[in-house]
């Protein structure tokens, strides 16, 4: 059995983060949670963390090292979720292309792994403790308690979940602080599980798995897509080309791996960016339109009001407190 330890960010991540050059940001106040800076002289980036103490954490870590560095970690008990946009090193023999989402449960070993010179290190990833899904669960779900936990320890590996890196990102550009960063937070972390309990009841249907050539074509397609900073008129040819498949193949495979189509996949990233515009910046609706290829504003308010329930001025007035 693993040992049991605090579940803070003093005892989980501050000394060991230490260990390799990382200290608390003291000028952090931007939002919720603690960040550690790394030092200028050995690398540069940052890792921020929220904790609900004993329940979960939250991290996300974009980084890299000037010289290797090795690095170790003593396991507690811990399930986490998270999305990597770089390789993730999940023990000494095991190597993963980039990105993908992944389900972990811990094991028993210390953690090591070397951290390559100048490869960036970013992911974005939920931390649930035994208090949270063995307790609180229990505690809160009796009757569903069983189908909970059979869902979250189902779901290791490799996730094919779209709508979790949507949620992962989201966490990340929150700017809450106080009680609100509580409440999104600890909401977000219910929509996850929800997300994750629908998609075991859907792997439960038998259907033929796809291969790993496959998986890692789709993954690049996200990758494709992710990336384009919402330009997200990619012809289909071109997403085909780059997951190594024909186009009527990569369609019938997008939809059997994520149980939406490619342009269901792709509005539902062009609202969350949308979101992400109104909240924060002045853009007119027509620019923004045009900023994520609507060819017509009224297209993209349409798009918007289906999906929120609200028009993109109605949202910004809301969001930004006019």
């Amino acid at each position: 059995m693993h040992r049991e330890r605090p579940f803070t960010i003093e005892s989980e991540y501050k000394p060991y983060l230490e260990a390799i050059g990382f200290s608390v940001d003291p000028h952090f106040h931007n939002k919720a949670g603690v960040r550690f800076s790394l030092d200028p002289a050995v690398g540069e980036g940052t890792v921020w963390v929220y904790a609900k103490t004993s329940h979960f954490f939250i991290q996300a870590m974009d980084f890299c090292f000037y010289e290797e560095v090795p690095f170790e970690y003593p396991q507690f008990d811990f399930i986490s979720f998270g999305y990597y946009e770089s390789l993730l090193y999940a023990d000494e023999h095991t190597v993963l292309s980039s990105p993908y989402l992944l389900g972990y449960k811990s094991r028993t070993q210390t953690y090591k792994c070397v951290i390559p010179r100048r490869e960036a290190v970013r992911n974005i990833c939920i931390v649930l403790a035994p208090a949270y899904y063995e307790h609180y669960l229990s505690e809160t779900y009796p009757d569903e308690y069983e189908e909970l936990l059979a869902a979250l320890e189902g779901q290791h590996g490799r996730i094919h979940l779209p709508e979790l890196v949507l949620l992962l990102k989201q966490l990340v550009n929150f700017t809450g602080n106080g009680v609100a960063a509580k409440l999104y937070y600890e909401s977000k972390l219910a929509e996850m599980l929800a997300l994750i309990v629908n998609h075991s009841h859907k792997q439960g249907t038998p259907k033929s798995p796809l291969t790993e050539q496959d998986r890692n074509g789709l993954s690049a397609v996200l990758s494709l897509i992710d990336s384009h900073n919402g330009d997200f008129r990619i012809p289909l040819e071109q997403l085909a080309k780059r997951a190594c498949m024909s186009p009527t193949k990569l369609k019938y495979t997008f939809k059997k791996a994520y149980n939406c189509t490619i342009s269901e996949y792709i509005s539902r990233i062009r609202m969350q960016k949308a979101k992400d515009e109104l909240e924060h910046t002045q853009i007119s609706i027509g620019e923004l339109a045009q900023k994520l290829g609507y060819k017509k504003t009224r297209s993209f308010s349409d798009n918007f009001c289906t999906h929120t329930g609200l028009l993109p001025s109605e949202y910004r007035k809301l969001a930004q407190g006019g």
